[in-house]
């Protein structure tokens, strides 16, 4: 469920940023990006506690631990990643 206080938050701060700047401006583009992706970041993390219980009944705490420890074969490859 949408909590209608933080929608109205990120709304406020979405019409604070305005529109983005043209695409001549590659750095202010890139800044203004930033900031959009900032602000929809955390209206996901904080709408997400509903999927934390979904995959906890999923991934069990073990299955987790043997994922973390679980070498990465594309870092194995990496002459700085592999110790």
């Amino acid at each position: 469920m949408v909590n209608a206080k933080r929608a109205i938050e990120r709304c406020e701060q979405l019409s604070e940023l305005g529109l983005p700047p043209p695409w001549s401006n590659p750095r202010a583009l890139q800044r203004w990006r930033r900031a959009y992706l900032r602000i929809m970041a955390l209206e996901t993390t904080s709408s997400s506690g509903w999927n934390d219980e979904v995959l906890r009944e999923c991934y069990p705490k073990s299955v987790i631990q043997e994922m973390s420890y679980r070498p990465n074969p594309l870092l194995a490859r990496h002459p700085k990643c592999s110790t």
